[in-house]
């Protein structure tokens, strides 16, 4: 039996609650889990990729954007923990159809509309209750059957990039979009292509009905032209994508009193006799037969989240239309670091008012420009040796301040210095936090370079950084690189704690590092 997750038992809106699921950058699940306690101090579970922070009172429900860990979240309706799916794909189609009908649309509504408005009311059930929710959708675009992808810029790796190019041209350099052309097979992908879009482990997804990527770059605006929509006896016929004429309202049967939505599925686990388009075009065939809302796959209002974990189904809407690691940025480089994972990496070393908190390659900024949000009461500063990054770096602050300033909130305070990272123009014992992205030798550098520039570069934290007190994160995907080189300067750090993290499906590590009570002794 379907289980709501709503607090229906309660009388008074005011004690009511909802359970709210939040994907996280793979590796910071537990950083995440202990943000989400200490903001709404109730029981939170981890699970891959993932946190289900439980019974948030409605009225505290908007603070879950304020969680600097978080990429995307969802209001749960309802949970079916054993859905019983047979080989049969009609009998598994039908009974997911049929579904509809028992999602707690009420909770979900109640939840959403704190986070979204419409000039209409929308009624949680139809007026009149339809008995047959359409027929089942079988004819659908399938995934390639080898499961492989096309690999883009082969030889990337170890090609070296001139710090001069646009960095616009990659949104977020460390996210490896699924392409938008592509339904994702959980049998065939490994799991780090679906770690880096933040989504279930090994899962596929699609959104009802043309499959077109949920959180799209704007270059991969153009890759979705080529995408063709499939006939669901919903109007929308096999047409191009290139004019998007079929979200428009001139779409028959559009109804301007109605919200508009899109389903978008996400499926792991094996012995599904059926696809993520496959269940997504059901289920939204379905919601449009029982709602009469307006099916529209760009700009829509709502979205509805169909997850299917092995044998679990659940059920969500959608509560950001936007991922929240694109918070706070607007310039970005070869190497942007997301501000969600350097907030997780901030976290880890628990900076204290006073605390003087360095990055000393600061990229596009996105590290000093989250710790001076999140920690003000502290003192930041950050440098590159490049000044294409600084000129990044500089936009970046400056278009923050300006939407503050409509906000009426202070500027942030941070020192922004053109340096070497192996010379700072620093004092002996003066740096409490140092947080950096190091270079992998992908995008930037090379990894030759990196057996030079990784001792220097700690062995100069070592000299700026207090005695006894200071810590370090540092986050790099040579990790070969950087575990040899710790271990020539164990008198000066202690490795506290080591990560495995995923960052646009490479496999990297963050270390947590201690300064040690040794004075440092200058060698030439």
């Amino acid at each position: 039996m379907a289980t709501s997750l709503a607090d229906t038992s309660a009388s008074n809106a005011a004690d009511k609650t909802c359970d709210i699921e939040a994907t996280v950058s793979t590796g910071f699940e537990n950083v995440a889990k202990e943000e989400a306690i200490e903001k709404f101090n109730t029981e939170v579970v981890v699970s891959r990729g993932k946190i289900l922070v439980k019974r948030i009172p409605m009225t505290n429900v908007k603070q879950i954007l304020d969680l600097g860990t978080i990429d995307n979240c969802q209001v749960l309706m309802t949970r079916e923990p054993d859905f019983q799916f047979t080989q049969d794909i009609a009998d598994c189609m039908r009974r997911l159809r049929d579904y509809v009908k028992k999602v707690d649309w009420q909770q979900g509504l109640a939840v959403w509309h704190k986070f979204f408005s419409f000039e209409h009311p929308i009624p949680s059930q139809p007026e009149v209750i339809p008995e047959s929710l359409g027929d089942v959708i079988l004819s659908v675009i399938t995934p390639k059957s080898d499961g492989k992808r096309k690999k883009k810029n082969k030889g990337r790796g170890t090609k070296k990039l001139n710090f001069e190019q646009d960095g616009k041209k990659e949104a977020d350099s460390h996210e490896k979009d699924i392409l938008p052309s592509e339904t994702v097979d959980s049998e065939s992908v490994p799991s780090e292509v679906c770690d880096a879009r933040n989504v279930h482990e090994q899962a596929d997804e699609c959104m009802a009905y043309p499959y077109i990527n949920k959180d799209k770059t704007e270059a991969d605006k153009t890759t979705s032209n080529s995408v063709t929509s499939i006939d669901t006896g919903l109007g929308l016929k096999k047409t191009s994508d290139k004019s998007e004429k079929s979200d428009e309202k001139s779409t028959k049967g559009w109804d301007s009193l109605k919200p508009s939505f899109r389903v978008t599925c996400y499926r792991s686990g094996e012995g599904h006799c059926f696809d993520s388009m496959t269940a997504a075009a059901n289920f939204g065939g379905a919601g449009n037969d029982y709602f009469g809302w307006n099916v529209k796959m760009t700009n829509f209002d709502i979205e509805v989240v169909l997850s299917v974990e092995g044998t679990e189904v659940t059920v969500g809407l959608a509560l950001t239309k936007q991922s929240l690691h694109r918070r706070n940025i607007i310039s970005f480089g070869p190497t942007t670091l997301r501000p969600t994972i350097a907030f997780s990496m901030l976290r880890l070393c628990s900076i204290q008012p006073g605390d003087v908190v360095c990055d000393p390659m600061c990229g596009s900024g996105s590290i000093p420009i989250q710790a001076s949000i999140s920690w003000p009461e502290s003192i930041h500063l950050c440098g590159e040796i490049h000044p294409k990054a600084l000129a990044r770096t500089l936009e970046n602050i400056d278009e923050l301040h300006r939407k503050r300033k409509e906000k009426a909130k202070k500027d942030i305070k941070v020192d922004i210095v053109f340096w070497d990272t192996c010379h700072l123009p620093m004092k002996n014992n003066t740096v409490d936090v140092f947080v950096t992205d190091m270079p992998f030798g992908k995008r930037v550098g090379h990894r030759v370079e990196n057996w030079k520039l990784y001792p220097s570069v700690l062995m100069e934290l070592a000299r700026v950084a207090k005695l006894n007190t200071a810590r370090a994160c540092l986050l790099t995907q040579d990790k070969k690189c950087m575990i040899k080189s710790l271990q020539s300067i164990t008198k000066y750090w202690r490795r506290m704690q080591t990560l495995g993290v995923n960052i646009g499906g490479l496999s990297a590590g963050v270390y947590l590092l201690h300064r040690t009570a040794t004075d440092y002794e200058h060698s030439d």
